[in-house]
């Protein structure tokens, strides 16, 4: 019996039943088992991050100022512009061609001040300038062969920084809305037209003023030893003497303009 008993003690253990090991896996998930959101939620709010990370280079607000803030918009449209020049592969030889100046919004501006009409083109996404030059009375739009959306026109243009004669084409979606800037461009040449007239007629006024002003200078001057022989006397006035006179005229006027 002795030996019996030593054989049952030193028999293996019986190895777990399926249930047994189930219910060993649902303790060990239960106490791996994550906290519940209401403590997770509290933990979360418990914790605020305290770093600081200074900026290494300290940037001003600068003000930008497209030149455009003392203009009223005349006209704007959506187009896409070309330009007949040469490329870079073709710089030197004069062989011009086409060139695509990118889509954008090509707007008619009139200043407040001075009263000019310029034309300006910006491409869409990097906003550079493509086109930016005063309307002028003489430039004629002419139609591009085979579009009735598309117009061309040469002018001095100043939107790469230097002025320089340039061929442009613009095309619009249709015909409808290339007839409308159409009608624009001649309405802003009308006006700096008139402009220009107003300009003419009040510089000739004032060269005019200055002429009756020199002319009467040269009246109130005299001349010494008139009819006298030669070397006596005093000779003519000295253009410092006319001058004078003359500008002795122009302070008179301005008193009397001013009274």
């Amino acid at each position: 019996s002795s030996r019996k008993m030593s054989t049952e003690e030193t028999a293996p253990p019986a190895a777990p039943t399926q249930e047994q090991e189930v219910a060993a896996a649902s303790a060990a998930g239960a106490e791996n088992a994550e906290p519940a959101p209401a403590a997770a939620a509290e933990e979360e709010e418990a914790w605020e991050p305290s770093a600081q990370f200074a900026p290494v280079t300290q940037l001003d607000e600068i003000e930008v100022r497209t030149m455009e803030e003392d203009e009223d918009v005349l006209y704007k449209m959506r187009s896409r512009l070309f330009v007949f020049r040469e490329s870079m592969l073709n710089q030197g030889t004069g062989n011009r061609e086409w060139l695509d100046r990118g889509i954008g919004e090509v707007k008619l501006l009139k200043h407040r001040t001075h009263g000019k009409i310029r034309l300006l083109m910006r491409q869409e996404r990097t906003l550079k300038i493509v086109a930016n030059h005063v309307i002028h009375p003489s430039t004629r739009l002419e139609p591009n062969a085979g579009s009735d959306r598309s117009w061309v026109w040469t002018a001095y243009d100043f939107a790469d920084g230097e002025l320089a004669e340039e061929v442009f084409a613009i095309r619009f979606k249709n015909s409808e809305i290339a007839n409308q800037f159409k009608d624009a461009y001649e309405a802003a040449q009308a006006q700096m037209a008139a402009q220009e007239g107003a300009e003419g007629a009040a510089d000739g006024e004032a060269k005019a003023d200055e002429a009756d002003a020199a002319a009467d200078a040269l009246a109130g001057l005299s001349v010494q030893g008139e009819g006298e022989g030669e070397g006596e006397g005093e000779g003519p006035s000295t253009d410092s003497d006319l001058q004078a006179a003359i500008d002795r005229r122009h302070r008179s006027d301005e008193e009397a303009a001013s009274s």
